[in-house]
């Protein structure tokens, strides 16, 4: 009896510890599913605390973004385009509608000079010869559009001198397609062959007849007018000839008047821009003539006529003609010059000039040219013939152009006639003859 009483409070107490053990179990596996279940929640707690951070941080990108356009508008109304233009032709930066430009280019022209005469220049000279190398130009151009209507054009140089200095400034208006208005410093349009640009010249430089006559650049107000068809007419009132960078009190002239007329026959205007007609040109013929006429002042600033400060009045004229064939040009041009001194003794002059060039080209990038010009000035011992000759060599067309060429005079040259673009120096009285041999190299960008 008492063995069976023991007997069952064993087996009572192994059930109570195998009923606390399997709770305990029970319990410790709840424990394990409830940590898994919270640590989820804080994975997927942290995901959503990333996911708003960093569309936290996109917005105030976005944000910067937005308010730094914002702030660029007011310096661009709209996308920027670079485009090259082709050899010589430079750069352009324009705005998406092109009603904005910006075109940059420059050139150089690097030469060696060669001149013979006889043992005097002006003074004492050991052997007649002189000779030497110089970058004639090297030129910074820039140009373009404003508003669609407007214009600028601003052409700076170095020079022989490595000083950069001014030669054109100037705006331009377009009130009507047929219309456009220039104000600014300019070449007065004058004579055809120094509107042609230096670097698209026939020979080495321009002629030594234009040196002498052409009114070169001045300060003023021009109008083109092209409504008519095939012609150009361009009227300018100005400072008058040689009046760049001067001031408005300089007392060179009173007044300054200049018109130009230019009918095409045969071609386009734009195909005369230049003096040479290579294989691929088309016939072309162009007819133009001008005047200028300035009253000459009396002050501090003109110059010194018959012992007093004075400028003379001066009339100008020209008569010129251009033509063109595949492979051939032809360009002739006669100017006179009428002066009246005032003050003291007053005199009358004057002065023609007289010059004709031609080319031909024996292939497709080599071109030979010749020139003759004549120089007639009232009062002068002399009247000088100057013969040129030479040849172009077109490595790139006038981007990349060699020229070589030599002259001759056949009459003494006074200092009224001598002239550095021509290397032309100053004989002694009694010579009759000087040589001059010129090489260049011109690059355009």
């Amino acid at each position: 009896m008492s063995m069976r009483i023991e007997m069952k409070k064993a087996l009572s107490g192994a059930g109570l510890v195998a009923l606390i053990a399997g709770s305990a179990v029970a319990d410790l596996t709840t424990t394990d599913e409830q940590i898994a279940s919270l640590e989820a929640q804080l994975r997927e707690v942290k995901t959503q605390k990333a996911q708003e951070m960093r569309q936290g941080e996109l917005n105030q990108l976005v944000n910067k973004v937005a308010e730094d356009a914002s702030q660029r508008s007011f310096y661009s109304s709209g996308p920027a385009s670079l485009v090259y233009n082709g050899a010589g032709k430079g750069f352009t930066l324009s705005d998406d509608g092109g009603n904005n430009t910006l075109n940059i280019k420059m050139y150089t022209q690097f030469r060696y000079n060669m001149n013979f005469q006889n043992d005097f220049d002006g003074t004492p000279n050991v052997d007649g010869t002189t000779e030497g190398f110089e970058f004639r130009r090297n030129r910074i151009i820039m140009a373009g559009k404003l508003q669609g209507d407007f214009g600028y054009f601003i052409q700076t140089d170095f020079g022989t001198g490595g000083v950069l200095g001014l030669l054109d400034t100037y705006f331009t208006w377009s009130p009507e397609p047929d219309v456009t208005v220039i104000a600014g410093q300019l070449k007065a349009p004058f004579m055809w062959e120094t509107l042609v640009s230096a670097s698209k010249q026939l020979t080495v430089d321009r002629s030594t007849v234009e040196a002498i006559f052409g009114a070169g650049r001045t300060q003023g107000v021009a109008v083109a007018y092209t409504g008519i068809e095939n012609m150009k007419i361009v009227g300018a009132f100005s400072d008058g000839a040689g009046q760049a960078n001067t001031d408005w009190n300089s007392d060179a002239n009173e007044v300054a008047f200049t018109g130009r007329v230019d009918y095409v026959f045969a071609g386009e205007m734009d195909q005369f821009s230049d003096f040479t007609s290579n294989n691929s040109s088309d016939f072309g013929f162009r007819l133009g003539g001008a005047a200028h006429y300035q009253d000459g002042d009396v002050g501090d600033g003109a110059t010194v006529t018959n012992g007093l400060k004075n400028s003379p009045n001066v009339f100008t004229w020209t008569v010129d003609a251009q033509a063109e064939w595949q492979g051939a040009s032809l360009y002739a041009a006669i100017v006179g010059q009428h002066v009246e001194t005032e003050g003291g003794a007053s005199t009358t002059i004057d002065n023609y000039g007289y010059m004709a060039q031609g080319s031909f080209y024996m292939d497709d990038d080599t071109e030979l040219f010749g020139r003759w010009e004549y120089i007639d000035l009232d009062g002068a011992t002399t009247d000088p013939n100057i013969f040129t000759f030479g040849a172009n060599y077109y490595v790139n067309g006038q981007a990349n152009k060699l020229t070589a060429d030599l002259g001759f005079t056949t009459d003494q040259i006074t200092a009224a006639v001598a002239n550095d673009r021509g290397v032309l120096e100053v004989d002694n009285p009694g010579d009759d003859s000087q040589f001059f041999l010129r090489f260049q190299w011109q690059l355009m960008f």
